[in-house]
């Protein structure tokens, strides 16, 4: 990707700003729904679990946590100001006592690990970018030196996300722009 970036100046010639965003540059928190909270939650919940290659146990303790989470933030009663992010899932599953202990430990080994790659810098944000403000820009997202799984979840969301708001507005047999 980073061969796009020779193409900023005929674009700006253009009138077109295209953005170069590197992963550390994102204002990303995956658990900010831009649809209704009750359809992003699961879809949240299974691409951390498909992402983040967790036992079926794990699935069940993911979406208890993000629904104790939307509960504690009002997300339920249309509190959109402050989301929780993946940092309060990890202190969730970390603080919540009697779980499955083999799940608690794989969700933390591995949720552990994709927040480290994030860094606060880039997923501790409690009002996010949402997709449809992304979706107006021109933009390059470079994902050199990430794991894949991140990638995916970063971008994963994003997309559905983008749907999800398609399918909401009732655009749903028309051509995607």
């Amino acid at each position: 990707k980073k061969q796009l970036r020779q193409l900023r100046r005929p674009l700006q010639r253009l009138g077109i700003n295209l953005v170069i965003l590197r992963p550390n540059e994102w204002k990303y928190n995956v658990l900010q729904a831009s649809c209704d909270p009750r359809i992003h939650l699961p879809m949240v919940a299974d691409l951390l679990v498909r992402e983040l290659g967790l036992p079926p146990r794990g699935r069940s303790i993911i979406r208890q946590a993000l629904h104790a989470l939307y509960t504690k933030f009002n997300i339920w009663n249309g509190q959109e100001c402050e989301w929780p992010c993946l940092f309060d899932l990890y202190e969730w599953v970390l603080s919540t006592p009697k779980l499955n202990q083999a799940a608690r430990e794989a969700i933390l080994d591995r949720l552990g690990s994709l927040l480290l790659s994030l860094t606060p810098q880039c997923g501790a944000y409690r009002r996010a970018w949402t997709a449809h403000g992304v979706a107006n820009h021109s933009i390059v997202f470079e994902m050199q030196g990430i794991a894949e799984k991140d990638k995916s979840i970063r971008l994963g969301s994003l997309l559905f996300s983008l749907f999800q708001e398609e399918a909401e507005r009732g655009s749903v047999n028309v051509p995607l722009s």
